[in-house]
């Protein structure tokens, strides 16, 4: 099967004139292909039968997928159907489908197919934190934040202060907002500008406050 999905050339031509499984399929399998085609023709997705296609775990039933790039024509997503796997765990018979996706290649995908995007200066504020009860509530705003369309991140890796702010400074976040105990506790916090230097208090409970001093 490896073999079959290799990409090396000198594997591909010994695949040449192999059996292709296409030409093996039983009847439920042609009518299931059969359908699957009509759905993507019925949506207007262009497909290619590709026959060489192998996924590596022994689950997987019927159709399988892979999404490959037009840049350069590696696989990006890789998927397919495995009906039975949810009853081989012992859960009842269930229809199922799934991927998975190559995170770094469709990254590099995605920045090449957008060669113009600028991704600089896109964190609007960065909130650091001081303590465990305030990396609670820096999540907190974050979570608020985002829904409220403000691109916002924190620390996730148990980062000292000044290196939150070197990372901050790194990834170009325009503000941040810096708490710990001293900050839940009288409900205010220092707003940095990066760019400038200039600090302003904000109240730390009150959304609308932070979002005005974003500008």
């Amino acid at each position: 099967m490896r073999i079959l999905d290799c990409k090396d050339e000198n594997d591909k031509k010994m695949n040449e004139g192999a059996p292709q499984i296409i030409d093996y399929l039983c009847d439920d399998c042609k009518a299931h292909l059969a359908k699957v085609k009509a759905g993507l023709e019925s949506l207007g997705i262009k497909y290619i039968i590709d026959s060489s296609i192998v996924r590596g775990l022994d689950y997987y039933s019927r159709t399988v997928f892979e999404f490959v790039s037009k840049i350069d024509g590696l696989t990006v997503i890789g998927g397919g159907r495995y009906d039975g796997l949810v009853e081989e765990l012992g859960g009842p018979a269930t229809p199922a489908v799934g991927f998975g996706i190559g995170e770094e290649r469709l990254i590099s995908v995605f920045e090449a197919a957008n060669p113009d995007k600028d991704f600089s200066s896109k964190i609007d504020l960065f909130v650091a934190s001081i303590g465990e009860e305030a990396n609670i509530y820096a999540t907190k705003i974050v979570n608020e934040l985002r829904k409220l369309n403000v691109i916002a991140a924190k620390d996730i890796m148990d980062r000292g202060i000044k290196a939150q702010f070197k990372y901050a400074d790194r990834i170009n976040a325009r503000k941040v907002l810096t708490i710990g105990d001293n900050e839940l506790i009288e409900k205010s916090a220092e707003l940095k500008d990066m760019k400038t230097g200039e600090t302003t208090k904000v109240d730390i409970f009150d959304l609308k406050d932070i979002l005005s001093k974003l500008g």
